[in-house]
């Protein structure tokens, strides 16, 4: 039988932190599981609407810019120019109140998960290839403890749209 290569599952990452940006963004680009189409640090860089279409899969950070999009808003954004994109959020906040910000509707295929020093490549791959063919986390991440401890974040996601 002969060997079929499968496609590289195509990555957008957005990350405002330059540093975080650079090594995670370099440890993406490396794997051959992977193709980055490009690794973007503000809203405005990644919104080519040619670029979102070919894109299997994004990586947002959630906290982007103050002034501007947040990384589910973002997601909501890259899902109304490819509607099949794969969304991974992840932040250095309790990512479990971030999933009632995204409609219902739209939540097949979005990942969510904290920022950890002890993730490794193969953990960023599983996810984004996961989310990419649809399977997201989301309920997963709701159905987690609810009684841990969320961030003072957490407050601003009680609040209604």
């Amino acid at each position: 039988m002969p060997d079929l290569d499968m496609r590289a599952t195509r990555l957008l990452y957005i990350e405002n932190d330059p540093a975080l940006r650079k090594i995670l963004g370099g440890m993406l680009s490396g794997c051959q599981e992977l193709e980055l189409l490009g690794s973007f640090g503000k809203v405005e860089e990644v919104m080519d609407r040619t670029l979102v279409r070919k894109a299997d899969v994004a990586l947002i950070d959630f906290s982007l810019d103050q002034d501007g999009l947040n990384g589910v808003e973002l997601g909501i954004a890259l899902r109304n120019i490819n509607e099949y994109i794969g969304v991974v959020i992840y932040s250095q906040f309790s990512v479990r109140p971030m999933v009632n910000r995204v409609p219902k509707s739209m939540r097949a295929g979005w990942s969510f998960f904290n920022k950890s020093a002890e993730m490794d490549l193969n953990d960023y791959v599983s996810i984004l290839k996961a989310t990419a063919s649809g399977k997201g986390n989301w309920e997963a991440v709701l159905e987690a403890d609810t009684n841990s401890q969320d961030g003072e974040a957490s407050v601003f996601f009680a609040l209604t749209p």
